[in-house]
């Protein structure tokens, strides 16, 4: 059996975001008190990147494999994402809102994937794990300020694999 790293399950993991938060947006951003703008990101991305121009972006990151031998099919270790999400604004103040209001958006849509089976064709369970969520540092960019939440999730294999 070949190895399975992490690229299969970020590009899962992006195709459901992009096939299906903008419909959660468009689906709960009315009802979010005080009404802000909130488009669709501009782009979904895998890896990291320190040059982001339009926002918002969801990224999704490798953090960590995690081996329980030398045997790096999947029944042995557990795949760590994280689900980046960057927002940009020119008050300050509106980038904690964005953050927890897109945070939703982006939990709710994996999550109703998931119970619809979309990672079961990919072979794998996509879990959030019970770490902290992370705000990362706001900073300002081109006229307006702009700050990072991270998403930690894990994924395991769903069946068992033959050896």
């Amino acid at each position: 059996m070949p190895i399975t790293m992490i690229e299969p399950i970020a590009q899962s993991i992006l195709d459901e975001l992009t096939n299906n938060l903008p419909a959660k947006i468009a689906t709960l951003q009315p009802g979010f008190v005080p009404v802000m703008p909130m488009p669709v990101p501009t782009e979904y991305v895998y890896g990291h990147s320190d040059f982001l121009v339009g926002f918002p972006v969801v990224q999704i990151d490798p953090v960590r494999l995690n081996p329980a031998n030398d045997d790096l099919r999947w029944q042995d270790h557990r795949k760590t994402v994280e689900v980046g999400l960057f927002v940009s604004d020119p008050l300050r103040a509106n980038l904690a809102r964005l953050l927890d209001r897109y945070a939703r958006c982006i939990l709710e849509t994996l999550h109703e994937r998931r119970k619809a089976g979309a990672f079961y064709t990919a072979g794998f369970d996509l879990g959030f794990k019970d770490d902290s969520i992370d705000y990362g540092t706001t900073y300002p960019q081109g006229g307006q300020f702009v700050r990072a939440l991270f998403l930690p999730m894990h994924a395991t294999r769903r069946d068992v694999e033959a050896a």
